[in-house]
């Protein structure tokens, strides 16, 4: 028995720290796994019992250079700065941590709380001198170890790759002979969509359009699968932006081999965590670059041509003259708006001599070739600008938001379906906001008045101060030569509830408020899916068409989960999920039963990702009431739905 370990360490638990660096490693090297393992052996000949041993093993496949994703790590350390742990069992002590801040941190807490360090070589005490010194040596030397193996395993990579004999995996278009050589793909089919795309960028000089014009012929572009069961196989699929770029920047189709066009940078996050980042190397610091090396479907000059022609593509290059942070552009809102299409956030692009215009733009479905215009542009000072304060002509607004003529009257307002006809309601009725807010003792200030663009409504406490305001609404907007829409305004009760921006208002007696979406308004989601899945062919992959409904309902979702919605939200992931098993059989060429039980809530939502809806109002078992639904029926916030205060 070791003389080192004494009552107070056997009273308190053993932690054995079972780690290997890569999952290669704990699939192949199993003997090693099981040696960590039976140091729970070990602990129970030096006198702990059975309870008091526990085996962290999550960091399996998990490199010891950094704390980073090690969560047992944390875990062993946390409890031995609270001095809970007894003694710290590992293989070697390497096993541990590899770098010396991690090595040295736990070695000062385990001198603090009186925790030894016992391996296969020995038991060491981190508070006694020789020994502390002893671990620090072997701390240092594994970290070494490491500098050794990387700089042998480089120095050999780049030996090789200076010959251009180093393998790597090759970009779409091109294999390996069976002398190792590099050649074009054997498929005459892989090889026209490759020159197509250059063919394309030649005649159109744009990657966007390139993208355009796969999407508007229908074509599909190859795309090579590594690991797993398709490893080496060839898979087509849809066209997108990035893809265009990595092949036109991609030196291999130049008859170029290159190395070292990507490297890792250590750079410390918002949390204060060491991470790796990849990123690209300018052309002149390549490590290795051998021209003439196969054959190319590009000349090296075309290729340097085109490197500069998507540069002076970009309109967010360091020559444009208010590109760069948020912080520095003249949009006044940047970074506050969201697209209400595909509900992804508005992006703001500089334009004119020198990038001096900013336009708020959302053209992420353009870019991926998911659609042929961008989702919304207009210029900011449209939004922005100070004569926003002052009320324009509506027959200006009128114009421009219903395509008519100056003067034309229209019954059904400012179209919704306009990007912005929100914006020119506002601007609008800026004037008559400011006339009810001003008060001019003919008003009654108890009333409130709610409302966006066109859709306005009047909060009062009783219904003798709600009608006057009500009576002199017409004349109000009368001046602006607007009338109000009898047939969708009236006067009511919030126990009977209003409609208002979508949303169903009400509040049943001696209950909360309650808002939820209102039933029209999920017939446009249902309906927009039901458009998106069948756009696809039954050649189309289950991960394409998720790709393209997930921003659709998280679009929609976004908008309406702040009331008490997850019923609704409920409902719609229940159509989503039968359209998409009724595509899926039709796909397949199988039963309805055959389809809900392959093609179930397990598989779409958690293995393909598809989008689930989640409103922010918590349920609460003890809450069973509901109000009612448009129709008489029980609906709107579900069984057990918290309202909104």
């Amino acid at each position: 028995m070791n003389s080192k370990i004494t009552e107070q360490h056997r009273s308190r638990p053993a932690y054995i720290y079972v780690r290997q660096s890569t999952n290669a490693q704990v699939l192949h090297h199993q003997e090693s796994t099981e040696r960590q393992y039976a140091l729970r052996t070990m602990a129970l000949e030096l006198g702990w019992s059975e309870s008091a041993i526990r085996t962290l093993d999550r960091d399996l496949g998990m490199t010891g250079t950094e704390m980073t994703r090690r969560e047992d790590f944390k875990t062993l350390v946390a409890d031995v700065s609270m001095g809970q742990v007894g003694a710290v069992f590992a293989l070697e002590v390497s096993r541990l941590a590899r770098s010396n801040l991690d090595w040295h941190r736990l070695l000062e807490l385990c001198a603090l709380t009186a925790t030894l360090v016992i391996d296969e070589d020995g038991c060491y005490d981190p508070s006694d001198f020789n020994d502390g010194l002893l671990l620090g040596l072997k701390g240092t030397m594994a970290q070494a170890e490491l500098h050794f193996l990387h700089a042998r395993l480089q120095g050999g990579k780049l030996n090789k790759a200076k010959k251009g004999e180093l393998r790597f995996p090759l970009p779409v278009g091109y294999g390996y002979d069976e002398q190792g050589r590099i050649v074009p793909d054997a498929d005459a089919e892989v090889r026209g969509a490759v020159e197509m795309v250059f063919r394309l960028f030649r005649e159109t000089g744009s990657a966007y359009a390139v993208v355009h014009r796969f999407t508007e012929k229908g074509l599909r572009f190859p795309k090579r699968a590594y690991g797993g069961a398709w490893d080496g196989k060839i898979i087509w699929g849809r066209l997108s932006h990035s893809r265009v770029l990595g092949v036109l920047k991609n030196p291999s189709y130049a008859g170029m081999y290159v190395f070292g066009r990507y490297q890792y940078r250590r750079e410390i996050n918002l949390e204060g965590e060491v991470r790796k980042r990849m990123q690209a190397v300018a052309m002149p610091d390549w490590r290795v670059s051998l021209p003439q090396h196969h054959e190319g479907y590009i000349t090296l000059e075309e290729f340097v041509k085109n490197r500069e022609r998507l540069q002076k593509n970009r309109t967010n290059g360091e020559e444009t003259v208010l590109s760069g942070p948020a912080r520095e552009g003249l949009a006044f809102l940047q970074g506050l708006l969201w697209c209400g299409h595909c509900g992804h956030a508005l992006t703001v692009r500089y334009r004119g001599n020198g990038g001096i215009y900013p336009t708020y733009q959302c053209n992420l479905l353009r870019r991926e070739g998911l659609a042929t215009k961008s989702c919304m542009v207009f210029r900011c000072d449209l939004l922005d600008g100070r004569e926003a304060s002052r009320a324009p002509d509506p027959s200006w607004v009128e114009s421009r938001s219903q395509g008519g003529r100056p003067g034309d009257a229209s019954r059904s307002g400012l179209s919704p379906g306009r990007v912005i006809s929100p914006l020119l309601s506002n601007i609008m009725l800026h004037e008559v906001d400011r006339q009810w807010c001003r008060g001019d003792g003919t008003m009654s200030h108890s009333v409130v008045r709610v409302g966006y663009a066109d859709d306005r409504v009047l909060l009062a406490r009783t219904e003798s101060e709600a009608r006057p305001a009500w009576e002199r609404l017409p004349s109000q907007l009368a001046a602006l030569r607007l009338v109000v829409n009898q047939e969708k305004s009236r006067l009511t009760t919030v126990e009977e509830g209003f409609a208002l921006l979508g949303f169903e208002f009400r509040k049943p007696l001696r209950r909360w408020l309650y808002m939820w979406p209102r039933k029209k308004t999920c017939q446009p989601i249902r309906d927009r899916v039901r458009e998106v899945v069948r756009s696809f062919p039954s050649s189309a992959s289950i991960g394409e068409v998720i790709r393209k409904l997930n921003p659709v309902l998280n679009g929609w979702c976004t908008y309406f989960r702040v009331g008490n919605s997850n019923r609704v939200f409920h409902m719609v992931d229940w159509a989503v999920l039968s359209e998409l098993q009724l595509w899926l059989r039709r796909k397949q060429q199988r039963s309805w039963r055959s389809a809900r039980k392959h093609w179930n809530y397990q598989f779409l939502y958690k293995r393909c990702r598809l989008y689930q809806m989640v409103g922010r109002v918590s349920h609460l078992p003890g809450l069973r009431r509901t109000p009612p639904e448009e129709d008489g029926r029980r609906a709107g916030c579900g069984k057990s739905a918290r309202p909104v205060r």
